[in-house]
């Protein structure tokens, strides 16, 4: 049997892993890698490849970096001379215009972190932290000119522990992802996988996460503010600002209790950073100081930490 031959479009980290596996089965071949452009990072702004670019050169890949895959004709012409057996879309970040989606031999397939209908859209590993879900999932998809609305082909369900953040929840989709993806596409073409339409009244939608969104509001409740900070650890990151000075929470446990605190007061030493919300209070473990490195709370104590005892936050986002 001659090889499957793929297109893969994708751009971070959880696109790279499931190219990297791609990249290792033999029953695959990758023609080209579609991604987005770099773009600059950090504070001095330097011009940064995704990490699907990197992997690309890497093993001698052709690489396409459409500003707008949309108004893009010589992507579209180069991809028609590729002859695609499939298209593998992994996280791209731009949506796939119908003359572009027609192009496969076969179709053109999403990997989506969610289990579809539930969280279509741009967030769904944060949207499953933040709800405090017990079970998200990976979803194999088509792709149609709407967004996540194709038939399903695969579901593998994940179960979410009370301490999974973004970085270990991803991971766990990452693995189910590859895992699926082994056999897809020469199941599906020995008709072996079944198409199943979604239920678009069952729908839910997540949103683009903002900056902004990453600020810690002590006035509610405790399950929330733990929610925020397990699904946002890798971007935005949680944080609250005393006097104009930004404290981001890298890590912390949520505790249900009644007390008699004003919210928003923290209690701080040696052992521990209690700020104290709606209906309990954030136990601090890590926490990143602005313009410093995370430290553990013990460290921060020593330092600048002490003055903070009995403070009431009143800062803003």
């Amino acid at each position: 049997m001659s090889k499957i031959k793929i297109i893969f479009m994708g751009t971070p980290h959880i696109a790279d892993e499931v190219l990297k596996s791609v990249l290792k089965n033999d029953n695959l071949e990758v023609l080209g890698v579609v991604t987005q452009p770099d773009k600059p990072v950090g504070r001095k702004k330097r011009l940064t490849p995704p990490p699907v670019k990197i992997t690309a050169l890497e093993n001698n890949l052709p690489v396409f970096q459409p500003e707008r895959v949309r108004k893009n004709k010589e992507l579209k012409e180069v991809l028609v001379k590729l002859a695609p057996d499939f298209f593998l879309v992994v996280a791209y970040g731009q949506i796939l215009p119908p003359s572009v989606l027609r192009i496969p031999k076969y179709l053109p397939i999403n990997v989506h972190t969610s289990i579809l209908p539930k969280y279509r859209g741009a967030s769904p590993i944060q949207s499953a932290l933040l709800n405090r879900d017990k079970i998200t999932g990976v979803t194999i998809m088509e792709m149609n000119r709407k967004m996540d609305e194709g038939d399903i082909f695969v579901i593998k369900k994940v179960e979410i522990t009370d301490r999974d953040d973004y970085f270990s929840l991803e991971n766990k989709l990452i693995n189910e992802a590859n895992k699926a993806l082994q056999s897809f596409f020469t199941d599906f073409i020995d008709n072996k996988i079944k198409r199943v339409t979604q239920n678009h009244y069952e729908a839910t939608y997540c949103k683009k996460i903002e900056k902004s969104d990453g600020f810690l509001d002590f006035n509610e409740d405790v399950n929330t503010l733990i929610g925020k900070v397990r699904a946002y650890s890798l971007w935005p990151k949680t944080y609250f600002k005393i006097d104009n000075i930004t404290y981001n929470v890298i890590d912390a446990n949520g505790v249900e209790e009644n007390h008699a605190y004003q919210t928003s007061t923290i209690k701080i030493n040696k052992k521990s950073m209690k700020i104290y919300c709606k209906n309990g209070y954030i136990d601090i473990v890590v926490i990143q100081p602005q313009s410093k490195k995370p430290m553990p709370v013990s460290a921060f104590f020593n330092g600048t930490g002490r003055n903070l005892n009995d403070k009431v936050i009143n800062g803003s986002n």
